[in-house]
């Protein structure tokens, strides 16, 4: 992305490009898929069990420009928010439908995260 004053000017292809460094700023955006770990956490069942849950997130950069334009991290944004959804999610459950449920829970949380990262580009 080719940024002049602190606006998008146009997305550029692959390739070697021109820029005036005193007034543009070349951004460069991975849209490969990524892979993040959600550190371990404590959190309490409907019957009152503790459990340590970990996870792992696989995301993508689907609009590059929503996702450096409207968020200033993405990253602690998708961080937050899934460690937000397990505990409202677990929270809801109790152990054995964890344990039962698993692709269902997965399903859940997945189609959550998109709905919410949707308009940042993510």
């Amino acid at each position: 992305m080719l940024i002049e004053f602190g606006k998008l000017v146009k997305k550029l292809p692959p390739g070697l490009h021109l820029i005036n460094p005193c007034s543009q700023k070349l951004m460069i955006v991975d849209i490969r898929t990524k892979v993040m770990d959600i550190p371990p956490q404590n959190l309490l069942t409907n019957d009152n069990v503790t459990i340590k849950v970990d996870a792992f997130v696989t995301y993508r950069i689907l609009c590059p420009e929503l996702a450096y334009f409207s968020v200033q991290d993405f990253k602690s944004l998708l961080m937050n928010l899934c460690k937000g959804l397990f505990k409202t999610v677990v929270a809801q459950r109790t152990l054995t439908e964890l344990l039962n449920d698993r692709h269902a829970i997965s399903k859940q949380i997945t189609s959550l995260i998109d709905e919410q990262t949707a308009p940042f580009g993510v």
